[in-house]
């Protein structure tokens, strides 16, 4: 049999196990202005994607994927996909038109979970000509969706690509909920029937005809609302005592007017006519249902919602589409929260449950403690039919001895779990969200068993790190008022010291080397002081900040109160350098002082103060990350064919060939193609290949 071998010059190579078919996805930015995204974002990528290329071979792939996301030199992930079922298998989708109520074919629509190789998670909706979702990575999240859902005239298959911190804040968004008198289950409060369930909620979904307008079709209306569902999936995953999964079993879209509905722009009008409507108007049992509408409701209200009435006959919301993926995800999410018993938490709060949207996946304590006590009552639920699919996050994955580490399960249609963690207190534990310490440093394994209608085991590979920061070499000294807040990435500290703190264990982040990021800070206006700001890294860990590229920011105003971002100020942002230190824990060191720019990293403070925080970048990667490799004759000869996901310091690739898998020669050379952060496919024939 022959055996070939690929090297990458200068470096060893080592090819990725497959455990799952790979699909690649490669998008090509667009240029030219789209107002009415410039309107709703600071910064966005749009691309144009073979979206239905995309489709055929998640179709043909029919299971696990390891999909390739590839935007050129401003992202790209790699994600281990699952196909989840969003849709019930006797799922319907019936058509308003003016002939009155039809059974439309169901469109094929892919929803999948996963993660990503960092920790992050991420949830996707693959349709025809319709990519939707959310990529979450340690500090950031990202969503795609097509970019018609902002301007219609935007050619098929162009998608955006956006930050969740760059969406631009508008006028206030709130739920009119605590207008309205909660409706009970019968249940007395606070009691649970049940525990340590999975619980199926069939949801059905209705569209009005504005929304149906605004999206153009039919398809694109369904597709959306599978998107959102696939997407709220996730936030409600092993939040509470019994795993909540929704399964779609109708949808009803109105493609001609008038709805059967009122038209009123009232909230409260609207979801008492739906509530009067659904339970003849949707064919299908449901145990809750959504009405969308692409109606401007009156005042600042974008949803309503029948509190604590899943099961019963108020079971009902009704949310405004709010076009931008995570508002609506939000929405819909905070909604169903109603219906599940949850009331809102105080204004401003940083939680699901806000009166304003905000953009979070945490519920509150008392958010928990609600739909705790409510979850026993709702008769209707049923036990989740489908095998788990064990999953898991962590927050921090990286952190110094001694700290706190929260999990969460993430499994899908697990009831009960397991976990493991070798090095670890406790070095187990049956908890949804438990909480873990390691009091030596190092890289350390997860496992999680997730049992259901069946049991899987997942284990993640040095998923944990833990380190100590170096000893700094200086410590600032004085101070007497300056930075009330610092946020970067993950961090998001919130502070009342006047004189110099050290957060590099408690507060830290992981960034990613030549990537750009924008500090956010408050200054204290004592004695109405203002101050500028600098910014350092310790790139090369020895417990200094003077070295070349180790300053990195440096405001170009003096501040007083805030926060001041680098919208304000772009001297707050900096592109990290191409080869930090990595897999340890660098100290990162902000100060506000006067005089303007504060002098150095070391200085007496005036009347200002220096904060340290702790950054993280991943441990070296190989420097070829091959992703797929096969061969196939070519009359006398073989054809070998290679793609890779990215590449650092490669020139070429040595082709080597052997007889019996131990012994390799050299049989030819193929030079490194010039974009080595992207994906990259080569070719190579071998003329004389051994027999057998």
């Amino acid at each position: 049999m022959k055996k070939y071998s690929m090297v990458a010059a200068l470096w060893a190579l080592t090819a990725l196990a497959a455990v799952a078919q790979s699909v690649h996805l490669s998008g090509k930015k667009m240029t030219g202005g789209i107002s009415a995204l410039e309107e709703t974002f600071y910064d966005f990528g749009v691309y144009k994607v073979n979206i239905d290329r995309l489709s055929d071979e998640l179709k043909s792939a029919g299971g696990a994927v390891e999909l390739y996301l590839d935007f050129g030199s401003e992202h790209g992930w790699r994600l281990t996909l699952q196909p989840t079922q969003v849709r019930s298998p006797g799922y319907r989708l019936r058509v308003g038109t003016p002939s009155g109520t039809v059974e439309a074919p169901v469109h094929p629509v892919y929803t999948f979970r996963g993660h990503l190789p960092d920790g992050g998670y991420a949830a996707l909706t693959v349709a025809k000509e319709f990519l939707y979702g959310f990529i979450n990575t340690p500090g950031r999240q990202y969503f795609i969706e097509p970019a018609s859902h902002f301007d219609a005239g935007v050619q098929q298959g162009a998608v955006v690509v956006y930050e969740a911190a760059d969406v631009r804040p508008g006028s206030e968004m709130s739920c009119a909920a605590t207008d309205l008198a909660q409706h009970g289950n019968g249940l007395p409060p606070g009691v649970s029937t049940r525990a340590n369930m999975c619980q199926l909620t069939e949801i059905a979904i209705a569209s009005d005809y504005l929304l149906f307008q605004s999206l153009g079709s039919v398809a694109a209306v369904e597709s959306r609302n599978v998107g959102i569902m696939n997407n709220v999936a996730v936030y409600y995953r092993h939040e509470f005592e019994d795993n909540i999964e929704f399964s779609i079993v109708e949808q009803y879209v109105a493609s001609s007017s008038p709805d059967p509905w009122t038209t009123s722009t009232s909230a409260s009008d609207l979801l008492n006519d739906f509530t009067s409507w659904a339970p003849t108007g949707f064919s299908a049992a449901h145990d809750v249902a959504s009405l969308w509408t692409a109606r401007d409701f009156d005042g600042a209200t974008v949803g309503l919602a029948w509190v604590n009435a899943v099961c019963s006959s108020s079971r009902y919301n009704v949310l405004q589409d709010l076009s931008s993926a995570w508002q609506d995800n939000v929405l819909q999410t905070h909604e169903l929260g109603h219906n599940f018993g949850a009331g809102h938490d105080a204004s401003g709060s940083p939680y699901i449950m806000a009166p304003s949207l905000t953009n979070t996946d945490d519920w509150s304590a008392a958010s928990v403690t609600s739909i705790n006590g409510a979850l026993g009552g709702f008769s209707c639920l049923s036990s989740c039919p489908g095998a788990p699919t064990a999953d898991f996050l962590a927050e921090p994955q990286v952190a110094c001895a001694g700290e706190s580490i929260q999990f969460k399960d993430k499994s899908v249609n697990g009831a009960t779990r397991s976990w493991s963690f070798p090095g670890g207190s406790p070095a187990s534990s049956t908890a949804q969200q438990p909480t873990v310490t390691y009091t030596s440093a190092g890289d350390y394994d997860v496992t999680l068993t997730s049992t259901g209608n069946g049991s899987h085991t997942l284990t993640k590979t040095n998923f944990i790190h833990i380190d100590a920061p170096t000893s700094t070499s200086c410590t600032p000294s004085g101070g007497s008022a300056g930075i009330t807040f610092f946020g970067l990435s993950a961090i998001n500290n919130s502070s009342g010291t006047a004189a110099y703190t050290d957060f590099s264990c408690s507060s830290l982040t992981v960034l990613e080397p030549s990537t750009t990021y924008g500090a956010s800070i408050t200054i204290d206006c004592g004695s109405s002081t203002y101050k500028g700001i600098r910014i350092y890294i310790d790139y090369n860990n020895d417990g200094d900040f003077t070295d070349p590229d180790e300053l990195v920011a440096t405001s170009n105003s003096s501040w007083c109160g805030g926060p001041v971002t680098s919208s304000d100020d772009p001297g707050l942002a900096f592109t990290t350098i191409a080869s930090p230190v990595q897999g340890q824990i660098l100290k990162l060191r902000v100060i506000a002082d006067q005089p303007f720019p504060p002098n150095n990293p070391c200085l007496a403070l005036a009347v200002g103060e220096a904060e340290d925080y702790g950054v993280y970048f991943e441990g070296a990667s190989l420097p070829v990350e091959l992703i797929d490799f096969r061969g196939k004759n070519a009359g006398s000869g073989i054809d070998l064919f290679w793609e890779t996901a990215a590449e650092i310091n490669n020139s070429h690739f040595i082709v080597q060939r052997s007889p019996d898998g131990a012994a390799f020669h050299d049989i030819g050379k193929v030079a490194a193609r010039p974009d080595p952060g992207s994906f990259n496919a080569y070719s190579f024939t071998d003329e004389k290949p051994y027999s057998g």
